[in-house]
């Protein structure tokens, strides 16, 4: 059984990535999502940062002139994300078929 809180955490996340996001993200783009998803109180935008700070969905990385800069953590959330939003995360290897040279 999964908390809504959770749930919507995910929302955030799916929604952040959609956008193109992929590594990095300011604060300033976390408040959007949460007040395009879930509010746009103060104490709503603090809580959600918080819950995912906690569910380490984002890490914390630098504070940049009163905007945080947060690092996706892409091995915790790859798991919960729709699958064509793991699809996305996906990056081609020189591995991969695409690359390899025709003989």
């Amino acid at each position: 059984m999964v908390s809504k809180a959770f749930l919507k955490c995910v929302e955030i996340i799916e929604k952040i990535l959609e956008d193109g996001y992929k590594l990095e993200v300011t604060e300033k783009v976390v408040n959007q999502k949460i007040t395009l998803l879930i509010g746009m109180d103060k104490r709503t935008h603090q809580k959600y940062v918080q819950t995912l700070l906690d569910f380490s969905f984002l890490k914390p990385k630098v504070k940049n002139q009163n905007n945080m800069i947060f690092t996706v953590n892409i091995e915790k959330v790859e798991k919960f994300l729709r699958k064509e939003l793991r699809e996305k995360l996906v990056q081609p290897t020189l591995m991969d078929g695409r690359f390899k040279l025709e003989r």
